[in-house]
């Protein structure tokens, strides 16, 4: 539950349970004002006074409290409290103080205006610096992310000038790709027991778009890795999916895998994107420029 909801939950209850002595004090008003405090349409209209007072005081503090720099205001902010307390009574008197003036000199249907036009005041009041607090926070959210890609597009650069490397598309000598149909066949020419990664990859402005392939892996062991299993009562692995694609296979020398494409038509033509480590030493051999650049869809336009 959102702080917003919590106040208005506690407000509602407030109102019903204030709700007998809301009406007397309306009454009160209207005859102290030599109106007549039977009349319906008088009495909701000083109840209305009333409540939009009170909520106009809050939106005085709310606005105060906006207004003040950055800070800490002393004892857990109890200096503030004290300080909202006289703007909370401004708030309140000035929007009371208003419709009560404008009371006296138009009729019902003058009145029903001058409400409207104090609740669309409030609601503007309220709804426009959260909109604006909203917009600081997608600029502020907008400018980490940016830092952060820099950050690592750096770190990427700063690789790529110590790993074998070429744009996306281009096969490796160290492999043989056979790209057809739903398939792309890959086959180790090196001596080194390889991970291979195959992605395909579209550009969106400064970076890829990507959809990593996998080779079908129907054994759940370690090596084929991703399976699904979940503990029998007795301890066991009970296999829940049997059929896998593991995206990170190992190719021992001379070995052929193939790697399903699941990516759909509109990477037919996409180039593909190769990672390639040397599983025993645990060193990247090879990379596709594309894959130095990382992954931050949140800045794609």
């Amino acid at each position: 539950m959102t702080g917003f909801s919590l106040v208005l939950i506690l407000g509602i209850v407030v109102l019903l349970v204030a709700w007998p002595r809301l009406l007397r004090v309306a009454r009160e008003a209207a005859q102290g004002a030599a109106e007549d405090p039977g009349d319906g349409a008088v009495v909701r209209w000083y109840v209305f006074i009333v409540l939009i007072a009170l909520i106009y005081g809050v939106w005085a503090v709310r606005f105060f409290w906006h207004s003040l720099p950055r800070g800490e205001y002393g004892f857990g902010g109890l200096i503030f409290m004290i300080m909202a307390i006289p703007v909370f009574m401004i708030g309140m008197a000035a929007a009371s103080g208003i419709l009560l003036f404008v009371g006296r000199f138009v009729g019902r249907r003058g009145r029903l205006v001058a409400a409207g036009l104090a609740a669309l005041v409030l609601m503007v009041g309220f709804l426009m610096p959260m909109h604006r607090d909203s917009l600081a926070e997608e600029r502020k959210a907008r400018a980490s992310d940016v830092a952060w890609f820099e950050a690592n597009l750096a770190e990427g650069r700063a690789l790529m000038a110590t790993v074998d490397h070429a744009p996306p598309g281009v096969v490796p000598d160290i492999l043989e790709v056979t790209r057809g149909g739903l398939s792309i066949d890959v086959r180790n020419l090196s001596k080194a027991r390889l991970t291979v990664n195959v992605l395909l990859v579209i550009p969106r402005d400064r970076q890829w778009e990507r959809c990593s392939l996998g080779v079908e892996a129907r054994n759940c062991t370690a090596e084929a890795g991703a399976c699904s299993y979940q503990l029998g009562k007795d301890g066991s692995e009970q296999i829940t999916n049997p059929v896998v694609y593991n995206p990170n296979p190992v190719l021992e020398p001379g070995q052929l895998k193939s790697f399903r494409d699941i990516c759909g038509a509109r990477f037919d033509r996409a180039p593909m994107e190769f990672r390639i480590t040397d599983k025993n030493r645990s060193r990247l051999v090879f990379q596709s420029d594309s894959a130095f650049v990382p992954d931050q869809p949140q800045l794609w336009k």
